[in-house]
């Protein structure tokens, strides 16, 4: 992925120096390419010992500044350390005798899969970020602006919603465990918050507290690693460009893309198909008929009784309608067809599906979910979620709007368990959340953006996709070694100092 930052330096002429038509002349302007700028990671920033990395079955050495692609896997050997860039801002650490494989690369849909070893998650944090451990202010804050990463273990997985430093740890007999160092995290069943710990793969995780200020040599190497890439940001204040930002205060930095991303246009398209697949994850299948199972891919337009699954790594968007995403997690299998009076109705197999929908209940466009034999009739906007249990069970979730059952209305904050022709009303519990469902309310946030009264609304935490807002990866002078400039103001590393040497807000 090639990108190139645009350095445009603006200097006006006084107000007194008039052409002879005695208008005032257009002001100069010096336009300067810089290089070495990346708003996308993907690569080796440092390599201390042997690793290897293994593509398309090939295995070759891993070194600084390798490269790294879906599903790539990167191994590191007995005395090795490993730091990759992820996302602008977020770096990931690897242990010696880890191994992981990188499942999705795309800024907003960073996942990987920790299979054996330690690995440190690292993302710059504000001093303007709020502090929040309920699920509601994770759901309101990380829907709203946060680019988290997603890491799977063998037992379970967990994203992290907010700045911080994040430990996954697999021990010796396969046990899976997080720790959250700074920032909150959400497991299945839990979020973790600063100083907490919690094995994964549990439906209700014990979580406790661990003390802070003792580190193995992972984490001092990684504690170590995150100073000196302050240091290097620091060193930054001798570079041409940042001596030309500071000389003039109008001058602005302009970010131009070499390439049609492909990841920078599809949240922003709008399909007025239905049962269109806006996303399909590696792993996801398709049964059509007597095709037998083949690959789901993106763009593709499922019809009426269509097959979908999910495998242990795979997730799934369908755009429904234009204002209605279906997502499936992962080990999901559902059937697509229609309802009698003309809407789609979901039957969901076993699983975890997810529907968002922003359509007026005005416009009477239902929608239906169903399993175990039952029917939930959705008439229009808000959130909702059905899980099925390999045991058959099923599980309904109304986070916000509300589903007829068989002429019962069930409103937001409300779950309802169905077994046979029983059901059961309760309401929803601290525990119904997971790193799936944040994922979903990421990729359906478009559907429930109001229209800011504010001309240019501020964008308050990183988005990947908005690298003016966050910042840059950028290559220090004469090293192989890239450091993190910052766009906005006060970024820090969590383990202490501040990004100083940025764009100061002002990249347009």
């Amino acid at each position: 992925m090639k990108t190139s930052l645009t350095l445009v330096l603006i200097s006006l002429l006084s107000h007194a120096v008039y052409s002879q038509s005695n208008k005032p002349l257009k002001p100069a302007v010096d336009i300067v390419t810089l290089s070495g700028f990346r708003t996308e990671g993907g690569l080796a920033n440092i390599v201390e010992g042997d690793a290897i990395r293994e593509r398309d079955g090939k295995v070759t050495h891993f070194t600084t500044l390798n490269f790294i692609a879906d599903s790539d896997v990167v191994e590191t050997g007995a005395k090795c350390y490993v730091e990759l860039l992820l996302n602008p801002g977020t770096y990931l650490r690897m242990a010696p005798g880890t191994r992981i494989t990188f499942l999705d690369l795309s800024p907003d849909n960073m996942k990987l899969r920790l299979i054996k070893g330690a690995a440190i998650l690292e993302t710059v944090i504000s001093e303007y970020e709020f502090t929040y451990s309920s699920p509601n202010g994770v759901r309101d804050r990380f829907n709203r602006s946060y680019q988290g990463v997603t890491m799977l273990t063998p037992d379970g997985e967990f994203v992290t919603t907010k700045g911080g430093i994040y430990r996954g740890d697999i021990d010796e007999y396969g046990r899976s465990r997080l720790k959250v160092i700074k920032g909150v995290a959400v497991a299945a069943g839990n979020v973790v918050t600063g100083g907490m710990t919690a094995p994964l793969g549990d439906r209700v995780p014990t979580v406790s507290e661990f003390d802070r200020k003792q580190e193995d040599s992972f984490d001092i190497w990684s504690h170590r690693r995150a100073s000196a890439l302050v240091q290097l940001n620091k060193s930054l204040s001798n570079t041409a460009w940042h001596h030309q930002l500071n000389k003039n205060p109008r001058t602005y930095v302009t970010i131009t893309y070499d390439e049609s991303s492909e990841r920078l246009k599809e949240r922003m398209l709008v399909s007025a198909m239905g049962g269109y697949v806006g996303y399909a994850e590696k792993g996801a299948l398709l049964e059509r008929g007597d095709s037998g199972w083949q690959p789901l891919t993106k763009d593709a337009e499922l019809q009426s009784s269509d097959h979908v699954k999910t495998g242990p790594d795979a997730r799934v968007e369908i755009r429904l309608y234009p204002s209605c995403y279906l997502t499936l997690s992962t080990n999901t299998e559902i059937a697509y067809g229609s309802r009698h009076d003309g809407g789609v109705a979901i039957t969901v197999l076993r699983g975890a599906a997810i529907i968002a929908s922003s359509v007026p209940t005005k416009d009477g466009l239902l929608t239906s979910f169903v399993a175990s034999g039952a029917e939930v009739e959705i008439p229009g906007r808000g959130f909702y979620r059905l899980n099925v249990s390999p045991g058959g069970e099923t599980e309904l979730l109304v986070y916000e709007g509300m589903v007829s059952i068989a002429g019962s209305i069930i409103e937001a904050g409300h779950r309802v368990v169905l077994s046979g022709d029983s059901s059961e009303v309760l309401p929803t519990r601290r525990r119904d959340l997971d790193a799936f469902e944040l994922w979903s309310r990421k990729r359906s946030s478009l559907l429930f953006e109001e229209p800011s009264r504010y001309k240019h609304a501020p964008v308050a935490a990183p988005n990947a996709h908005r690298a003016q807002y966050f910042g840059v990866w950028c290559l220090v002078p004469d090293s192989d070694v890239y450091t993190f400039v910052s766009s906005a103001y006060r970024l820090a590393s969590p383990y202490g100092g501040t990004y100083s040497i940025g764009f100061e807000g002002r990249v347009k």
